[in-house]
């Protein structure tokens, strides 16, 4: 059986205990403006310093191929609909996203590595926007990303494979509603 490169990359990730660091909490994050922002990685503002943070458990469709020919055919794939359309999407991704979080926001992490190619570290987190939503459910809502990674236990206590059962919940009603990339996926139910 053929695993890519960032199936096998997230599997590690995944599968690895997080060193016994527990999750912290960021409250009164601000959204930095960076060409670099997309629906799932962005930078952020937090007691004067800059991170950036990918959400945990989803993964939207990347904004053009940067060496990433890979993965975004494997996007392009789960959703079933052509690139150009992935990419068209990935705009979308980042504008929701970045309405989302014009008010402050709260990140949880753990402050485990989620690998980049900027200056400064990358962290997988869960992010609570203003209004009190989960981006991660909020974008698989909207029909902006995919369900990525294995189960790893959140912030709060919560498991994994609950948070992902929530997550293929709101999958599958936006295929039924025909949200975002469900619009024009040519995916049978």
């Amino acid at each position: 059986m053929y695993l890519s490169t960032a199936v096998l990359a997230a599997a590690v990730f995944f599968s690895i205990p997080a060193r016994g660091q527990d999750w912290e909490t960021l409250d009164d994050c601000r959204l930095r403006e960076s060409a670099s922002n997309d629906g799932d990685s962005f930078h952020v503002k937090h007691g004067g310093r800059e991170y950036i943070f990918r959400l945990l458990y989803v993964d939207c469709p990347e904004r053009k191929e940067m060496g990433l020919t890979e993965r975004t055919t494997e996007q392009a794939r789960y959703f079933q609909i052509p690139k150009r359309d992935l990419y068209l999407l990935s705009e979308e991704a980042a504008a929701f996203t970045a309405a989302r979080l014009k008010t402050p926001f709260r990140v949880r992490t753990r402050w485990e590595d989620a690998r980049g190619d900027s200056r400064l570290p990358r962290y997988y987190a869960v992010v609570e926007t203003g209004e009190g939503g989960d981006l991660a459910v909020l974008l698989v809502r909207a029909g902006l990303a995919r369900i990525h990674g294995l189960p790893v236990a959140g912030p709060g206590g919560r498991s994994g494979s609950s948070a992902v059962g929530e997550l293929k919940r709101e999958e599958a009603a936006a295929r039924d509603r025909k949200s975002g990339a469900w619009a024009f996926s040519r995916a049978k139910k």
